[in-house]
């Protein structure tokens, strides 16, 4: 209990004097800045600092669940990385592996086009999806997101993560809205504004490299590039 304690402590002041190295990749870089005491999404100046770790929106990568009848992780690995591609275009996959059950695994994989990841001034030693950082907020209630003047759609549904940027008659067909309700808010759902989503984008940014820190069977469970 003692070392979770100072893990604990150690990611959290790893997240505040880090700050400065992490970006949000959304047509252009955009800086997370502190104002009191939330967090705020600023347009980058022309030479911004090199980011470590760069989110990119939803806008720019595809995303894909996949359930696997495989118990083991290793040969689940062996399967992915051999296995024919299978998304639209070519990329960078980056990968999120949840253990369902002793005999199956469930793979939620992002693709980021290499030339956009390449694009970016100082190449991040890091890239994570935006929807990766809320799975643990969007358990239980679908969640409508406010950043950039958009509207981001995030739940986690028993068939696995869904996520939208707008396309809201898209989304509520998704996690099983009945089609009379298309078109309309999402009911019930939890709701978060400018400053909330991007407090929530680190949070959830903590929590994955948290969990890589605190084992190393961790990984099962949070982004791991393949």
């Amino acid at each position: 209990m003692i070392l979770e304690g100072i893990k604990k402590k150690i990611a959290s002041w790893l997240a505040v004097k880090l700050i400065g190295r992490v970006g949000f990749y959304s047509n252009g870089i955009w800086e997370f800045k502190r104002a009191d005491d939330s967090v705020e999404l600023f347009r980058a100046p022309d030479s911004p600092s090199a980011k470590w770790i760069l989110i990119f929106g939803r806008d720019h990568y595809f995303e894909s669940v996949k359930d696997y009848p495989i118990g083991q992780l290793n040969d689940l690995r062996k399967i992915i990385k051999n296995e024919p591609w299978r998304f639209p275009y070519e990329g960078e996959r980056f990968d999120r592996i949840e253990r369902l059950s002793p005999q199956a695994h469930r793979v939620t994989s992002w693709i980021v086009r290499k030339e956009l990841i390449n694009g970016v001034d100082g190449r991040p030693l890091f890239v994570v999806p935006e929807s990766a950082c809320f799975p643990s907020l969007a358990v239980g209630e679908p969640l409508s997101l406010q950043r950039l003047g958009q509207e981001l759609n995030v739940a986690e549904t028993p068939e696995g993560l869904i996520s939208t940027l707008g396309q809201r008659t898209l989304f509520n067909r998704q996690i099983g809205v009945p089609d009379e309700n298309e078109g309309e808010s999402l009911g019930d759902c939890r709701r978060l504004s400018e400053a909330q989503t991007a407090s929530a984008l680190l949070a959830g940014l903590k929590q994955i490299f948290f969990a890589l820190l605190s084992s190393s069977n961790a990984v099962e469970n949070n982004i791991k590039k393949l």
